[in-house]
């Protein structure tokens, strides 16, 4: 699943990260499941997994640590149902 984040994904977040960081509300856009979820390794919505890239990984980390992060895009790789 290519995964894309626009400016406002990153503008309208909130804490905690886990919830609401840019990576989370762009899933949360992009599947229209309002309960998404990424963490450190793995997002979730619509009942399935992902595992994120290590690239989106540095983003996460990058956002968490107060780094300013970009609009950009990640693949994410479906590992199954939750």
């Amino acid at each position: 699943m290519k995964l894309e984040v626009i400016q406002e994904d990153i503008r309208a977040h909130v804490y905690p990260p886990t919830r609401t960081c840019p990576l989370a509300r762009a899933l949360q856009r992009q599947t229209g499941d309002p309960e998404a979820r990424v963490g450190m390794s793995f997002a979730r919505a619509n009942g399935k997994m992902y595992y994120l890239s290590y690239e989106a990984k540095l983003f996460v980390r990058a956002h968490d640590e107060g780094q300013e992060v970009k609009p950009t895009s990640f693949e994410l790789q479906y590992s199954g149902k939750y």
